[in-house]
């Protein structure tokens, strides 16, 4: 994991870790650098229930691949992924 490109994108959030690996692809005819990565968290409540996680007895099953959009800096739109 990259602490390089957090320092770089001035992300602190621990939850954001970077993987190595950035690509600049083309969208509509404007360039994109997409950094990759995981989203991890510990969720407090059940999304469903509202029952508290105490102990970490909340297992959450699976993943859900997202595009997060970050402010773009000087010529390139940035996101997440």
């Amino acid at each position: 994991m990259s602490d390089c490109i957090s320092k770089v994108l001035q992300i602190k959030d621990e939850n954001f870790p970077f993987e190595d690996d950035v690509d600049e692809i083309k969208v509509e005819g404007l360039t994109h650098l997409v950094f990759y990565g995981k989203l991890t968290y510990t969720s407090e409540r059940c999304e469903n229930c509202g029952q508290p996680n105490e102990k970490n007895s909340i297992i959450k099953n699976g993943f859900k691949k997202s595009d997060i959009k970050i402010l773009k800096s000087q010529k390139h739109q940035r996101c997440y992924r």
